[in-house]
Protein backbone atom coordinates (compact mmCIF):
# COMPACT_ATOMS: atom_id res chain seq x y z
CA UNK A 1 0.00 0.00 0.00
CA UNK A 2 1.34 3.41 -0.89
CA UNK A 3 0.41 6.95 0.03
CA UNK A 4 -3.14 7.81 -1.03
CA UNK A 5 -3.67 4.12 -1.85
CA UNK A 6 -3.20 5.12 -5.50
CA UNK A 7 -3.89 1.73 -7.06
CA UNK A 8 -7.42 1.78 -5.68
CA UNK A 9 -8.19 4.59 -8.13
CA UNK A 10 -10.00 3.36 -11.27
CA UNK A 11 -7.66 3.17 -14.23
CA UNK A 12 -9.73 5.47 -16.44
CA UNK A 13 -9.44 8.15 -13.77
CA UNK A 14 -5.77 7.51 -13.10
CA UNK A 15 -4.63 8.39 -16.60
CA UNK A 16 -6.09 11.87 -16.26
CA UNK A 17 -3.83 12.77 -13.35
CA UNK A 18 -0.80 10.61 -14.07
CA UNK A 19 1.37 10.30 -16.94
CA UNK A 20 4.17 6.74 -18.53
CA UNK A 21 6.85 3.22 -20.51
CA UNK A 22 7.40 -0.33 -20.13
CA UNK A 23 9.39 -3.04 -21.82
CA UNK A 24 7.47 -6.09 -22.93
CA UNK A 25 6.97 -8.36 -19.90
CA UNK A 26 9.66 -10.99 -19.42
CA UNK A 27 8.51 -14.58 -19.87
CA UNK A 28 10.60 -16.43 -17.35
CA UNK A 29 10.15 -19.20 -14.81
CA UNK A 30 9.82 -17.59 -11.38
CA UNK A 31 10.66 -19.26 -8.12
CA UNK A 32 7.72 -20.90 -6.31
CA UNK A 33 5.51 -18.26 -4.73
CA UNK A 34 3.23 -19.93 -2.18
CA UNK A 35 2.14 -16.63 -0.65
CA UNK A 36 2.07 -15.56 2.98
CA UNK A 37 1.00 -17.93 5.74
CA UNK A 38 -0.31 -14.92 7.67
CA UNK A 39 -2.55 -12.31 6.05
CA UNK A 40 -2.65 -8.67 7.05
CA UNK A 41 -6.04 -7.46 8.29
CA UNK A 42 -5.36 -3.75 8.48
CA UNK A 43 -2.69 -1.26 7.42
CA UNK A 44 -3.08 2.00 9.29
CA UNK A 45 -1.48 5.41 8.89
CA UNK A 46 -4.02 7.23 11.08
CA UNK A 47 -7.56 6.87 12.32
CA UNK A 48 -8.71 8.26 8.97
CA UNK A 49 -6.09 6.80 6.61
CA UNK A 50 -6.14 3.01 6.46
CA UNK A 51 -6.86 -0.15 4.47
CA UNK A 52 -8.69 -3.15 5.95
CA UNK A 53 -9.20 -6.67 4.61
CA UNK A 54 -11.43 -9.66 5.37
CA UNK A 55 -10.79 -13.16 3.98
CA UNK A 56 -12.48 -16.52 3.49
CA UNK A 57 -11.05 -19.92 4.43
CA UNK A 58 -9.17 -20.07 1.11
CA UNK A 59 -7.36 -16.79 1.97
CA UNK A 60 -9.19 -14.84 -0.73
CA UNK A 61 -10.32 -11.29 -0.03
CA UNK A 62 -14.05 -11.11 0.72
CA UNK A 63 -14.18 -7.44 1.73
CA UNK A 64 -11.84 -4.47 1.72
CA UNK A 65 -12.04 -0.88 2.87
CA UNK A 66 -9.71 1.83 1.62
CA UNK A 67 -10.05 5.24 3.24
CA UNK A 68 -7.92 8.36 3.17
CA UNK A 69 -8.06 12.11 3.70
CA UNK A 70 -7.72 14.19 0.54
CA UNK A 71 -4.86 16.65 0.70
CA UNK A 72 -6.57 19.01 -1.78
CA UNK A 73 -9.88 19.68 -0.01
CA UNK A 74 -9.59 17.93 3.33
CA UNK A 75 -12.47 15.58 2.56
CA UNK A 76 -12.41 11.85 3.24
CA UNK A 77 -12.63 9.28 0.45
CA UNK A 78 -13.86 5.82 1.39
CA UNK A 79 -13.95 2.83 -0.95
CA UNK A 80 -15.64 -0.40 0.15
CA UNK A 81 -15.62 -3.57 -1.94
CA UNK A 82 -17.35 -6.91 -1.36
CA UNK A 83 -16.48 -10.14 -3.22
CA UNK A 84 -18.78 -13.10 -3.92
CA UNK A 85 -17.33 -16.58 -4.54
CA UNK A 86 -18.92 -19.77 -5.85
CA UNK A 87 -16.98 -23.03 -5.48
CA UNK A 88 -13.90 -20.95 -4.70
CA UNK A 89 -14.29 -18.95 -7.92
CA UNK A 90 -14.64 -15.19 -7.77
CA UNK A 91 -17.94 -14.42 -9.46
CA UNK A 92 -18.90 -10.87 -8.49
CA UNK A 93 -17.75 -7.69 -6.77
CA UNK A 94 -19.87 -4.82 -5.52
CA UNK A 95 -19.67 -1.50 -3.73
CA UNK A 96 -22.10 1.39 -3.19
CA UNK A 97 -21.27 2.84 -6.63
CA UNK A 98 -21.45 -0.23 -8.85
CA UNK A 99 -20.66 -3.88 -9.41
CA UNK A 100 -18.54 -6.23 -11.48
CA UNK A 101 -18.93 -9.72 -12.92
CA UNK A 102 -16.06 -12.11 -13.72
CA UNK A 103 -15.87 -14.48 -16.69
CA UNK A 104 -13.34 -17.32 -16.94
CA UNK A 105 -11.30 -19.07 -19.61
CA UNK A 106 -10.38 -22.37 -18.03
CA UNK A 107 -9.32 -21.65 -14.46
CA UNK A 108 -8.21 -18.05 -15.09
CA UNK A 109 -10.26 -14.86 -15.05
CA UNK A 110 -10.46 -13.64 -18.64
CA UNK A 111 -12.82 -10.65 -18.47
CA UNK A 112 -14.24 -8.37 -15.82
CA UNK A 113 -17.50 -6.63 -16.72
CA UNK A 114 -17.97 -3.41 -14.76
CA UNK A 115 -21.35 -1.70 -14.26
CA UNK A 116 -22.63 1.43 -12.60
CA UNK A 117 -25.17 1.04 -9.81
CA UNK A 118 -28.06 1.63 -12.26
CA UNK A 119 -26.90 -1.28 -14.42
CA UNK A 120 -25.28 0.79 -17.18
CA UNK A 121 -22.07 -0.77 -18.52
CA UNK A 122 -18.96 1.11 -17.44
CA UNK A 123 -16.15 -0.92 -19.01
CA UNK A 124 -14.76 -4.39 -19.68
CA UNK A 125 -11.30 -5.44 -18.52
CA UNK A 126 -9.52 -8.11 -20.58
CA UNK A 127 -6.60 -10.00 -18.97
CA UNK A 128 -3.54 -11.51 -20.65
CA UNK A 129 -1.30 -14.04 -18.88
CA UNK A 130 2.19 -15.35 -19.57
CA UNK A 131 3.33 -18.97 -19.51
CA UNK A 132 3.73 -18.75 -15.74
CA UNK A 133 0.10 -17.63 -15.23
CA UNK A 134 1.12 -14.08 -14.30
CA UNK A 135 -0.93 -11.17 -15.56
CA UNK A 136 1.08 -9.24 -18.13
CA UNK A 137 -1.58 -6.97 -19.60
CA UNK A 138 -5.02 -5.57 -18.83
CA UNK A 139 -6.99 -3.72 -21.48
CA UNK A 140 -9.94 -1.64 -20.35
CA UNK A 141 -12.58 -1.02 -23.01
CA UNK A 142 -14.67 1.98 -21.94
CA UNK A 143 -18.32 1.43 -22.79
CA UNK A 144 -19.30 5.04 -23.52
CA UNK A 145 -16.19 7.06 -24.35
CA UNK A 146 -16.52 10.80 -24.81
CA UNK A 147 -14.94 12.83 -27.58
CA UNK A 148 -11.38 13.89 -26.73
CA UNK A 149 -11.44 11.34 -23.89
CA UNK A 150 -10.00 7.84 -23.62
CA UNK A 151 -11.84 5.00 -25.37
CA UNK A 152 -9.43 2.35 -24.16
CA UNK A 153 -6.67 2.05 -21.58
CA UNK A 154 -3.90 -0.50 -21.17
CA UNK A 155 -1.75 -1.47 -18.24
CA UNK A 156 1.28 -3.76 -18.65
CA UNK A 157 3.28 -5.69 -16.06
CA UNK A 158 6.88 -6.94 -16.23
CA UNK A 159 8.48 -9.17 -13.60
CA UNK A 160 11.84 -10.02 -12.06
CA UNK A 161 13.00 -13.67 -12.24
CA UNK A 162 11.86 -14.24 -8.64
CA UNK A 163 8.29 -13.22 -9.48
CA UNK A 164 8.30 -9.72 -7.98
CA UNK A 165 6.81 -6.96 -10.11
CA UNK A 166 9.53 -5.02 -11.90
CA UNK A 167 7.62 -2.41 -13.88
CA UNK A 168 4.06 -1.29 -14.47
CA UNK A 169 3.07 1.02 -17.32
CA UNK A 170 -0.23 2.72 -18.10
CA UNK A 171 -1.31 3.76 -21.59
CA UNK A 172 -4.43 5.35 -23.03
CA UNK A 173 -6.05 5.42 -26.46
CA UNK A 174 -8.01 8.55 -27.29
CA UNK A 175 -11.46 8.48 -28.85
CA UNK A 176 -11.27 7.72 -32.58
CA UNK A 177 -7.53 6.90 -32.56
CA UNK A 178 -5.64 3.62 -33.00
CA UNK A 179 -2.37 4.25 -31.17
CA UNK A 180 -1.84 4.12 -27.43
CA UNK A 181 -0.04 6.96 -25.65
CA UNK A 182 2.14 6.35 -22.64
CA UNK A 183 0.70 7.91 -19.50
CA UNK A 184 2.77 6.71 -16.55
CA UNK A 185 5.35 4.15 -15.41
CA UNK A 186 6.23 2.81 -12.00
CA UNK A 187 9.50 0.87 -11.62
CA UNK A 188 10.18 -1.27 -8.56
CA UNK A 189 13.92 -0.89 -8.06
CA UNK A 190 14.41 -3.04 -4.98
CA UNK A 191 12.66 -5.31 -2.47
CA UNK A 192 13.48 -6.74 0.93
CA UNK A 193 13.81 -10.51 1.46
CA UNK A 194 10.67 -10.94 3.61
CA UNK A 195 7.23 -12.24 2.57
CA UNK A 196 4.73 -9.57 1.55
CA UNK A 197 1.45 -10.12 3.49
CA UNK A 198 -0.70 -7.66 1.51
CA UNK A 199 -3.20 -8.75 -1.18
CA UNK A 200 -2.33 -7.49 -4.65
CA UNK A 201 -4.76 -5.26 -6.52
CA UNK A 202 -5.22 -5.30 -10.30
CA UNK A 203 -6.86 -1.96 -11.14
CA UNK A 204 -9.64 -2.00 -8.51
CA UNK A 205 -9.94 -5.74 -7.83
CA UNK A 206 -8.15 -8.32 -5.69
CA UNK A 207 -8.08 -11.36 -7.98
CA UNK A 208 -7.63 -14.83 -6.43
CA UNK A 209 -4.16 -16.26 -6.89
CA UNK A 210 -2.70 -13.04 -8.33
CA UNK A 211 0.36 -11.81 -6.41
CA UNK A 212 2.38 -8.95 -7.83
CA UNK A 213 4.76 -8.71 -4.89
CA UNK A 214 6.52 -11.73 -3.44
CA UNK A 215 8.46 -9.44 -1.11
CA UNK A 216 8.04 -5.90 0.20
CA UNK A 217 9.12 -3.01 -2.07
CA UNK A 218 11.84 -0.78 -0.62
CA UNK A 219 12.52 1.62 -3.52
CA UNK A 220 10.14 2.70 -6.30
CA UNK A 221 10.56 5.23 -9.09
CA UNK A 222 7.69 7.01 -10.90
CA UNK A 223 7.96 8.61 -14.34
CA UNK A 224 5.58 10.50 -16.62
CA UNK A 225 6.27 11.61 -20.22
CA UNK A 226 7.26 15.26 -20.42
CA UNK A 227 7.78 15.48 -16.67
CA UNK A 228 11.42 16.05 -15.74
CA UNK A 229 10.88 15.35 -12.06
CA UNK A 230 12.42 12.24 -10.49
CA UNK A 231 10.00 10.84 -7.93
CA UNK A 232 11.26 8.14 -5.58
CA UNK A 233 9.38 6.21 -2.92
CA UNK A 234 11.56 4.89 -0.07
CA UNK A 235 10.17 2.29 2.36
CA UNK A 236 11.81 0.99 5.52
CA UNK A 237 10.21 -1.87 7.47
CA UNK A 238 10.21 -3.22 11.00
CA UNK A 239 9.39 -6.93 11.30
CA UNK A 240 7.94 -9.29 13.88
CA UNK A 241 9.63 -12.54 14.97
CA UNK A 242 7.99 -14.40 12.09
CA UNK A 243 9.54 -12.00 9.57
CA UNK A 244 6.37 -10.14 8.60
CA UNK A 245 6.30 -6.33 8.55
CA UNK A 246 4.62 -4.68 11.50
CA UNK A 247 5.56 -1.14 10.52
CA UNK A 248 6.54 0.73 7.37
CA UNK A 249 8.04 4.20 7.20
CA UNK A 250 7.43 5.65 3.75
CA UNK A 251 8.94 8.79 2.27
CA UNK A 252 8.45 10.37 -1.13
CA UNK A 253 11.41 12.21 -2.61
CA UNK A 254 11.05 14.64 -5.53
CA UNK A 255 14.27 15.67 -7.30
CA UNK A 256 16.21 14.77 -4.17
CA UNK A 257 13.94 16.75 -1.86
CA UNK A 258 12.26 14.49 0.72
CA UNK A 259 8.72 15.08 1.91
CA UNK A 260 7.61 14.29 5.48
CA UNK A 261 7.56 10.55 6.08
CA UNK A 262 4.40 8.57 6.85
CA UNK A 263 4.31 5.57 9.17
CA UNK A 264 2.01 2.60 8.50
CA UNK A 265 1.25 -0.04 11.13
CA UNK A 266 0.24 -3.61 10.24
CA UNK A 267 -2.38 -5.62 12.14
CA UNK A 268 -2.69 -9.40 11.66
Amino acid sequence: MFLKFDMAIPLAVMIIVLGSSCNKPDIISPEPNPGPSVLVKRITASEIDFMAFEYNAQKNVTKYISQWKNSSNGGVTRIVGNYLYLNNRLMAWSNPAGRAEFAYFGDKIAITKNFYLNGTKMADNEYTYDANDRITQVIENIASPVEEGAQRTKITYAYYPDGNLQKMAIYYQLFGQDKYKLSYTRTYLSYDDRVNPEPSMIITHHLPGVRLYRNNPTLIKDNSPGDSREILWRMNYTYNDAGYPIQKVQQIETNGQPQPSITFNYTY
